[in-house]
């Protein structure tokens, strides 16, 4: 009896000292009609916006925001699960889909009400940048580089591309990248056209662009060549990589050189003779194919481009090094970029390789050519 008395006590003693906080808001209950006050950036609470990109995060200010139902940008709806809701903020990303009808709103839906704000969603085009190899050999992979391929459905179920008219299978598709398969009877200067349900005009390059060649690595007599002879190879030497084109020579600078260092891979000139390249170079792109190992990547230094007189430094390693891990792929630039006023005739053409600091390389290059843009 004692022991149950003291154990009543103790109770009592509780009891008494329980205190409750009756005005204690959790953040997280409404009692109204939803209200939205400002959308904001998510670093910048402060901020007001009035419009947002796909994928991007935003804070949905108001009151009695919590107990959602729907939150729409447009007629897109956002998974709740991605959502994290008070009553006074809505933290969430604007869904990455392309909407069917667009009102340029915002809708909070709770099981109090519904509220609105007007906000412009931008929606990004898409668009391709190129292909990473131009002359990937016929049977061979073609990897196709862009953006926003998904959102358009330019997919394996939905994408279609053909190759000089003819279909050809997407054997992988992501946001970035589409990948083909070259049919062997495949012709150079082919035309690749990619449309889907919802790019309804074609988007359209071309593969293996032949256009004006720069070197014939074949008959280096061509370009009254006076340096970078050496360089030259067919694929047979021990470390070479596999030829660009079957039976195809390129340049292969393997080399130990110091900080600052000037080695011409390439001194000569060709002849232009085409006038519309001559007066109106801005229509024209400078390309070629560049061949990295994967263990020796270019990480520092310069290679220079000099088309009669004009010069570009080009360094390919910018905040990463570059390396194309054996495989060939394809560069370009504005012609104009690399050239004075270029003359009907002879112009004189260099390639330079500069590092900044000491440096073993192993690195090719091949199909240098002007085409059309």
């Amino acid at each position: 009896m004692f022991v149950f008395a003291l154990i009543s006590a103790a109770m009592l003693s509780c009891d008494d000292i329980v205190t409750y906080n009756d005005g204690y808001d959790n953040g997280l209950s409404s009692n109204g009609a939803p209200k939205i006050t400002k959308v904001s950036k998510i670093d910048s609470r402060d901020s007001e916006i009035t419009g947002g990109n796909l994928a991007q995060m935003v804070i949905i200010q108001g009151e009695n925001l919590s107990d959602v139902k729907s939150i729409k940008f447009n007629d897109v709806e956002v998974n709740l699960k991605d959502a994290y809701v008070k009553a006074k903020e809505i933290v969430v990303p604007v869904p990455r889909v392309i909407p069917s009808a667009i009102n340029d709103k915002l809708v909070v839906t709770t099981v109090r009400g519904e509220a609105s704000i007007d906000f412009k969603v931008s929606i990004p085009p898409v668009t391709v940048t190129g292909l990473y190899n131009e002359f990937v050999a016929a049977g061979d992979t073609l990897e196709i580089m862009g953006s926003n391929f998904d959102l358009y459905m330019v997919d394996k179920q939905n994408g279609k591309v053909t190759l000089g008219g003819a279909p050809v299978e997407i054997t992988e598709a992501t946001e970035t990248l589409i990948k083909v398969k070259i049919p062997a009877n495949a012709a150079p200067d082919s035309k690749v056209s990619i449309t889907s349900p919802k790019v309804t005009t074609p988007l359209e390059l071309l593969w293996r662009h032949s256009g004006l060649v720069m070197l014939n690595f074949n008959n280096l007599g061509d370009n009254g060549i006076w340096s970078g002879s050496e360089y030259v190879t067919d694929g047979s030497k021990t470390g070479d990589p596999k030829p660009l084109i079957a039976q195809t020579k390129f340049s292969r600078i393997a080399f130990k050189r110091d900080a600052w260092s000037w080695n011409n891979v390439f001194g000569g000139g060709l002849n232009i003779n085409d006038a519309d390249i001559i007066a109106h170079p801005e229509n024209y792109l400078f390309k070629f194919e560049i061949n990295t190992k994967s263990a020796k990547p270019l990480s520092i230094g310069n290679i220079i481009f000099r088309l009669n007189g004009g010069w570009l430094a080009w360094n390919p390693a910018v905040g990463i090094s570059f390396n194309t891990y054996n495989e060939w792929k394809t560069v370009t630039f504005n012609l104009k970029d690399i050239s004075n006023p270029l003359s009907n005739g002879w112009n004189s053409f260099e390639i330079i390789y500069q590092p900044t600091a000491s440096l073993d390389c192993d690195f090719s290059f091949a199909n240098l050519r002007i085409v059309h843009k």
